[in-house]
């Protein structure tokens, strides 16, 4: 077991760490220290569709995004098209 504070091994019998202190909590599993940990998985545009298509509040959200977008990009390029510069 690790210490939570501050990854030391933990004896098993050991009630705080003798590194820093820390109370040791022995109602969870036994966790491994920050630098052992498991390298997060990769995202995926299809897992990122995946989770989107899954769930109707993101749907909508990604949905005005998208609309939002389209609108600033015909503003933003009617109005560019539109200005007359003079010398």
């Amino acid at each position: 077991m690790y210490c939570t504070n501050c990854g030391a091994k933990l004896e098993p019998e050991a009630r705080f760490c003798a590194q820093c202190g820390t109370r040791v909590v022995k109602d969870g599993p036994a966790e491994q220290p920050a630098e052992q940990a498991q390298a997060p998985t990769p995202i995926s545009f299809k897992r990122i569709w995946k989770t989107i298509s899954g769930n109707d509040q993101l749907r909508w959200i990604a949905l005005a995004f998208l609309i939002h977008q389209i609108g600033n990009g015909l503003a933003v390029g009617g109005l560019a098209s539109t200005y007359v510069y003079l010398d």
